[in-house]
């Protein structure tokens, strides 16, 4: 099995991956449909289970892009049906690695790419707005 790449990704420092040094962190993002958030750590820390089987309870997850946070978002939505989707933008608390697409057997998780994962979490900055596009958040209650 591969060893996964960690990446130490600290806001306004460099950043060093497989490809090469970059000069500012990526912006992150978490979806889920909980309210309120000042963190989001791995599952076996707030004992709420993983909303997603494929996903593995030491880690907190969250993605460079935000339209896959909506993505994730709107998945907790209807693995719940409770809740209005949210996406918080996030930093990590300490180092991430890139969250593996294929499991130890090789088999696909249902991921995205690009996403990443933290044994220490993230700290929620802010959370965005809702997409006009899909309507007033109160109807997804």
């Amino acid at each position: 099995m591969a060893q996964a790449t960690l990446i130490r990704l600290t806001h306004g420092v460099s950043v060093r991956d497989d490809a090469g040094m970059t000069d500012v962190a990526p912006a992150l993002y978490h979806g889920t449909v909980r309210e309120d958030l000042d963190e989001v750590t791995p599952a076996t820390e707030h004992r709420r289970g993983v909303t997603f089987f494929e996903t593995d309870a030491d880690y907190a997850y969250a993605t460079p892009n935000l339209g896959d946070a909506w993505h994730y978002a709107w998945k907790a939505w209807h693995t719940w049906g409770t809740g209005i989707p949210r996406v918080y933008r996030v930093e990590p608390v300490g180092d991430v690695e890139v969250d593996p697409q294929k499991d130890a057997r090789g088999n696909l998780r249902g991921n995205l790419a690009d996403d990443v994962r933290s044994r220490d979490g993230f700290t929620v900055v802010e959370e965005m707005p809702f997409p006009e596009e899909h309507g007033d958040p109160e109807e997804w209650r």
